[in-house]
């Protein structure tokens, strides 16, 4: 595998647990829909708070790795259009 080779983390796709559809973590809206899942099952008791917190902590730092992507992406652009800027 090489360095720019990315590894899916979920399947998109992948059968369902419990009917629920597939969790999407590819995207930062997919991240925050699962973190207020996540939220919403601890709040309903039916998932552990540990857990839950553990769980919010890394969708948090998933989340912020693809705004830092983003941002990259859109910083790149505007070198190309206007050259970069020291």
């Amino acid at each position: 595998m090489t360095k720019k080779e990315l590894v899916p983390v979920e399947f998109v796709g992948a059968p369902s647990r419990g009917g629920r559809p597939p969790i999407r973590l590819d995207t930062a809206r997919g991240c925050i829909e699962e973190l207020a899942s996540v939220y919403r099952e601890a709040k309903r008791g039916r998932l552990d708070m540990k857990k839950a917190t553990s769980l919010a902590y890394l969708l948090q730092i998933m989340i912020k790795g693809h705004e830092l992507v983003a941002l990259e992406s859109r910083i790149a652009a505007l070198e190309i259009e206007h050259g970069p800027q020291s």
